[in-house]
Order: structure tokens, then sequence, then C-alpha cells
């Protein structure tokens, strides 16, 4: 497991690090706190994971897990003293799978780490290879390839398993709840805004205007459904 840690001037960076190797000792973990380095770290090493370790009032952090998103679907953890919603749900919309606030205990960092890198290598399989097609949308379950309107659109593999529930309810509203149990796990049932941060992510790359869903429609007191237009 490769796993590159952004230390944004803590002092944690090197626990953070040892704690790690200590629970997967063949990990190989790079530290970096300049963001032009970790871009070009994260596009020549291939990490199967990136922490950002924010520093209290540094906006650098962000816009480098913004930047990460143009390029990267690798799964990204921000670590912060803030434990302010609107800071959470920043990160969580510039493209972060999880934001742990500090200080914390190992034993629940190591648990997080593990959820994540789960969810981007372990993506749900449908019972039958039949692709699912409607006139806007096609996902190729073997490959896991979802095209929009003809072209391949790029889904993080929370935004995938949240479309494959979606496409196995067809006709039937999901709740942000079993949303969480079914793509975060139990431990992430008092997130509520996690399904909805990520439903809009996915209603940007599939909607023809994400302002006015057509294809996951919210039903007000029920959850999300989706759609088709054959």
């Amino acid at each position: 497991m490769k796993v590159i840690i952004v230390d944004g001037h803590s002092e944690d960076p090197e626990e953070i690090s040892t704690c790690i190797k200590t629970r997967w000792p063949e990990a190989i973990v790079t530290l970096t706190t300049a963001q032009e380095d970790t871009v070009r770290l994260i596009k020549n090493t291939l990490p199967d994971l990136v922490i950002i370790d924010l520093a209290p009032k540094e906006e650098n952090g962000f816009y480098l897990c913004k930047e990460i998103r143009y390029f990267s679907e690798v799964p990204i953890i921000m670590l912060s003293n803030n434990s302010d919603d609107r800071s959470v749900v920043k990160g969580l919309e510039w493209g972060a799978d999880d934001w742990i606030i500090k200080p914390f205990s190992y034993i629940q960092f190591l648990a997080r780490i593990q959820a994540v890198i789960r969810r981007s290598r372990t993506l749900p399989l449908a019972q039958n290879d039949t692709p699912f097609e409607t006139k806007d949308l096609t996902v190729e379950f073997d490959s896991k390839e979802v095209k929009v309107r003809g072209k391949q659109a790029k889904l993080t593999s929370i935004e995938y398993n949240i479309l494959f529930h979606l496409i196995k309810n067809l006709g039937r509203p999901i709740s942000s709840e079993q949303l969480l149990d079914k793509v975060w796990g139990q431990q992430y049932l008092d997130t509520k805004y996690l399904p909805k941060i990520h439903i809009q992510h996915l209603r940007q790359k599939i909607e023809r205007d994400p302002t006015k869903p057509k294809i996951i429609v919210t039903e007000r007191g029920q959850g999300y459904k989706l759609v088709i237009s054959r």
C-alpha cells in the first residue's frame, strides 16, 4: 500500500506515518508539504491513499484536494482540528472521501482508512453482466464503465456505488440512511450529510442541468430515486 501524507505544518505527520506502518508494515508512506510536489507524486506513484493534514486556518489543503480531483480518483482523507459543519461539508464537496476531526483515536483512524480503501477497491457487482441502458445513461457492470449520453463519465468509487444502488432500486426511493449503510457502512450512520453531497457530485456528472435534476430526483421525506427515459 502506498500512502502520501500532506503535512499542513502540524506536529502529527511522523506519528501518523508510524501508526500506518505499524498496522500495515509493507506500506510505503511519503511525507510532503508542497502542493506542487504532492501533485507530481500522485501522478508518478499512483498511491492508494492521500491524507491531507490541514493546518489551522489553512486553505491550501482544500485547493489541493480540488486539484487532485481534476486528474485522479485516489481516496482522500482530510484531518483537521476544525469540527465546524461548513468546513467539513466544504472538504467533502471539494473531493475528500472522509473528514476526521483531531484529536482522534488511532483505532478509529485506522478503521476509517481501511473503510475508505475498501470502498475504492471493492465495487458492487450486478447479478448479471447485462448493461443498464437508458436514453442518457449506460452502465457496464462488468467493467464498471459509465457513459452519459455516449461519453465516458469519470465517477469516484462512492459515486459508482450510489449509482449502482439507485439502479438496483429502480423506480423506488432509497433513503439517506439506506445509502449510508450500503455505501459507507454502519460506522457512518451519524453523518447524514454524506449522501446529499455525493448525490450533488453525481448529478453534476450525469444531469443536463444539475440544478433541475431529471435523472436522480429527490422524493421528499423518502430519499432519492433514479428516473429513466428510454
